[in-house]
């Protein structure tokens, strides 16, 4: 079970030590982030991978706060292309 959320505009190294503190209150999940270059923007896609949904859904909530402290406007799902 996978949940994604992105954000444009923003780069990996600025979310780094928040994302590795959620990573560490959830050991249980794969957390990745990986980067996305578009026409329209650049920014970041954020993946929470594991076995159980709503462990999955908590980090992706967790991820989302993270960007919304740092001013910018997270959009479940992948970027479109």
């Amino acid at each position: 079970m996978s949940r994604t959320v992105h954000v444009a505009g923003l780069a990996e190294g600025t979310i780094a030590e928040g994302l590795a503190a959620i990573q560490a209150r959830h050991p249980e999940l794969d957390i990745g982030s990986y980067p996305y270059y578009r026409p329209g923007g650049n920014g970041i896609a954020l993946v929470a991978k594991g076995t159980d949904a709503a462990r999955a859904e908590a980090a992706v909530a967790a991820i989302t706060s993270l960007i919304r402290e740092l001013g910018k406007d997270p959009v479940s799902g992948e970027p479109e292309a």
